[in-house]
Parts: C-alpha cells; sequence; structure tokens
C-alpha cells in the first residue's frame, strides 16, 4: 500500500469551536460555575435553613434544626440537597446525575 500523502496546510479544515448545542455537554458542564450553598426547607415544618454542600461526599442524612426531622433522601434522588434544597448537589449540576 503506498504511504499516504499529507495535505497541504490551507487545504485542511478547521475544527470548530464549542458551538454551545446539546452535544457539547462536556464542555458545557465544564465551564458552568458550581453554587455550594442551598437552602433546605423541611417537608415537615416548613423551616428554612441555607446550608454549604459539600463536593466531596454526599449529605444523605440532615436533621431539621425546628422540628428534629431526620430528612432522607427521596427516591430517586441521592442527597437531601436533591430532595428539599433550593439548588441541587455539586455532582447533578457539573455532570446531570447524582454520582455520590
Amino acid at each position: 500500500m503506498p504511504a499516504a500523502t499529507p495535505l497541504p496546510e490551507n487545504a485542511r479544515m478547521p475544527v470548530p469551536e464549542n458551538t454551545g448545542m446539546q452535544g457539547d455537554k462536556t464542555e458545557m458542564a465544564d465551564t458552568a460555575p458550581v453554587e455550594l450553598s442551598s437552602e433546605l426547607t423541611c417537608p415537615e415544618c416548613g423551616h428554612k435553613k441555607t446550608e454549604e454542600m459539600p463536593t466531596d461526599a454526599c449529605t444523605y442524612f440532615y436533621e431539621c434544626e425546628n422540628c428534629k426531622t431526620l430528612l432522607k433522601p427521596n427516591k430517586g434522588n441521592c442527597c437531601v440537597f436533591c430532595s428539599f434544597g433550593s439548588v441541587p448537589c455539586p455532582p447533578v449540576q457539573k455532570d446531570g446525575k447524582g454520582s455520590c
């Protein structure tokens, strides 16, 4: 088989930059800032408190400081922030899914 001849520089097509389209999820996720605070709302008494979310672990249990109810994630959610918070946890913000 004969060796391939390289194309001249002016015959090469430029690689398109990130278009922001749906197929560019990885780059879009890397550039979006991750919010680290979320307001938790107790489903029993309605008490609200803003908490900092950890980036290296999931918060599976949280005790309401008002009524002492122990909050656990709803079925299908990875943590209490995804179930009762105003902002989902950092892994969900970055990847669109819980990886806790």
